[in-house]
């Protein structure tokens, strides 16, 4: 699991340091060369691409020892951007970094269980045998259309991603309290 974290990371890394690298005016970066990093170079014979379509998965471990996360306008694992395509899903990858699987929690393609509602997530945590999700909704209450820098809502599942509680600051306490 550590592996598929640490691929990750990298990949995040990869897309940050492209873009300062491929930067067609160096005079316009916003901060001058690294004096520690002099080369980035991605091992790709380890890459493996399970998930076509869907993008922005960004993924959290949860007290069951898999990974949890979000990602957005996809079929998620087995999917494509035409079979199972929903705008949110929820996947889970269990396993070790030789051996992992993702499995389609809430919506996708063959899920365990269909999505509910529609947006897109900024980012999930696992806490305390719970998950919670950035979640900017697609229609939020009141509104005619999303936006991502109006309206974000804090939503929870006690069940490993399957169903989601809305408006979950009404009903817990801060945070850490049992």
């Amino acid at each position: 699991m550590l592996f598929v974290v640490r691929c990750l990371a990298s990949l995040c890394i990869f897309s940050f340091v492209a873009e300062l690298t491929f930067a067609e005016d160096e005079e316009r970066q916003p901060y001058p060369d690294s004096e520690d990093i002099e080369r980035f170079v991605l091992d790709w014979s380890t890459h493996k691409r399970f998930a076509q379509g869907s993008d922005n998965f960004q993924l959290t471990w949860a007290e069951d020892g898999h990974l949890y996360g979000a990602w957005g306008d996809g079929g998620g694992f087995g999917g494509t951007n035409g079979r199972g395509r929903v705008g949110l899903g929820i996947p889970r990858i269990e396993g070790d970094a030789d051996d992992y699987r993702g499995f389609n929690v809430w919506g996708g393609f063959e899920p365990d269980r269909p999505a509910s509602f529609d947006g897109k997530s900024w980012g999930m945590i696992g806490v305390s045998g719970e998950l919670f999700m950035w979640l900017v909704p697609d229609h939020p209450e009141g509104k005619s259309h999303r936006n991502h820098y109006e309206y974000v809502e804090l939503v929870r599942s006690s069940d490993s991603g399957q169903g989601w509680l809305f408006r979950c600051s009404d009903s817990m306490g801060p945070l850490g309290d049992d």
